[in-house]
């Protein structure tokens, strides 16, 4: 049940963030840059805990590269969007 519990709980978070910004978007028309900043840069930390063995390595890294890219300019985007 650990094991299972920990598998699945960085994954089902980020559905949750992304659901709560895709509803905060048609209710209220606004949307937490931040917030989904954090869905990219937490992407490779969840696909990690499915130990995935068909996928090559190469892929994997490539992945989590693009991924850490998007948050980082992101990330800059929202920060120089708030100032």
């Amino acid at each position: 049940m650990k094991k299972t519990f920990k598998k699945w709980l960085i994954p089902v978070c980020l559905l949750i963030i992304i659901f709560t910004q895709l509803l905060t978007y048609y209710t209220k028309n606004e949307i937490n840059g931040g917030l989904l900043i954090v869905v990219p840069a937490l992407m490779p930390a969840a696909l990690k805990s499915f130990e995935l063995k068909n996928i090559s390595v190469k892929l994997i890294k490539s992945f989590e590269w693009a991924m850490v890219t998007i948050a980082v300019v992101g990330l800059i985007y929202v920060l120089w969007s708030t100032m």
